[in-house]
């Protein structure tokens, strides 16, 4: 994570408490802002479709497509644009910045996929003739570049369109390298408290579990989506388990061993043709202690390995959540000193209001 600070205010400065989140309180201008990585475990998206609410639409123009949502002072307007390069492609969407405009920049998880949330708020007085003072970006890689979402209105318009920019946050069904995933309390599969993807199931999370609202112990996970082999003939599957697994190919099962027990490898084998999909549906339960989950296959030519991401697709659950290290990216915390992290908590806490509610649903920063 890089970050320039001005040298003119640099005890404005403060990161955000959330792991990956950075905050600049009066930083100038958006190209000191830099994006914080995403991380090996990235989720990459392959398409989407557009499932928008009845009566809104995407007009072209010469930048991209643009939307509006209500009107007069209520009035928030949408653009959706594909920037070609790095990260820096989509800063450069910001406007200027004044010092005493406030930006965040989190890793988040759009519609399954792994991305940005970049929250402005222009200062009133340093931009007296700028009415749609509150900007918000959500981007994700794509492709050769990125594509940017971004929202810009009044703090009242944000606050009187809420469901509107839920709905349009959620209208971008992606398709996703990776395999949609459903964590549970409980070992039934029943009580939902988590759905995300997962690029790859190579997991080992030793006592803790993989997010903090689900257990640490007694949990469970469905992961479904479509295989897509590179090479034709019989393959053998493997899962190395801590505790019970089942794997259905084509609704066939495959492997099941839904006990408690220690790290332990099962197999089974099933017939794939190059290229042809093929459906996915793994179920696992951790009870006490280790939680260990790793999906791997062999066959002709092909080693013993984990299944890769590139032989996984999925359509994820919608909804936009914060994402938090626990078992989703490889990049450590960001460190302070206390003295900044006490004095920038409240202003920290007030700018990092975007939290998971539950499978689709998005609770906007105020």
């Amino acid at each position: 994570m890089h970050l320039w600070l001005s040298r003119r205010w640099p005890w404005l400065a403060c990161l955000g408490l959330m792991a990956g989140a950075v905050t600049l309180m009066g930083a100038s201008p958006a190209d000191r802002l830099r994006l914080p990585p995403l991380g090996s475990a990235a989720v990459a998206a392959l398409s989407w479709d557009d499932q928008l609410p009845k009566g809104l639409a995407w007009e072209k123009t010469a930048a991209g497509e643009t939307l509006a949502l209500g009107t007069g002072a209520d009035r928030v307007t949408v653009e959706r644009r594909r920037v070609k390069g790095e990260p820096d492609a989509v800063l450069a969407l910001l406007p200027p910045l004044a010092p005493a405009d406030a930006v965040t920049a989190k890793r988040v998880a759009w519609n399954g996929v792994s991305g940005w949330l970049i929250d402005l708020t222009l200062e009133a007085k340093a931009h007296p003739d700028g009415r749609d003072r509150r900007r918000r970006y959500v981007a994700m890689p794509f492709a050769e570049g990125h594509v940017v979402l971004s929202f810009a209105g009044t703090p009242e318009a944000f606050a009187a369109q809420r469901q509107p920019i839920q709905d349009v946050l959620n209208s971008m069904r992606f398709v996703a390298q990776g395999l949609a995933v459903d964590y549970f309390a409980g070992t039934s599969l029943e009580q939902r408290v988590l759905s995300r993807a997962d690029a790859e199931v190579d997991f080992d999370w030793g006592e803790g579990s993989p997010a903090p609202e689900v257990p640490v112990d007694e949990f469970s996970g469905r992961w479904t989506g479509q295989l897509i082999p590179p090479q034709s003939g019989t393959y053998t599957f493997y899962t190395f388990t801590d505790d019970g697994v089942r794997l259905w190919l084509n609704d066939k099962l495959v492997i099941d061993n839904w006990t408690d027990h220690p790290p332990t490898e099962n197999e089974g084998r099933f017939d794939l043709e190059a290229g042809k999909p093929v459906d996915v549906r793994l179920e696992w339960y951790e009870n006490r202690i280790g939680a260990v989950m790793r999906l791997l296959w062999a066959a002709e030519n092909l080693p013993k390995a984990v299944v890769p991401r590139t032989s996984l697709r999925c359509q994820p659950r919608p909804g936009l959540a914060v994402q938090r290290l626990t078992g989703l990216n490889d990049q450590p915390p960001a460190t302070v000193p206390a003295l900044l992290v006490e004095s920038s908590r409240a202003a920290t806490q007030a700018s990092c209001r975007a939290a998971w509610r539950g499978p689709g649903r998005f609770r906007a920063s105020r």
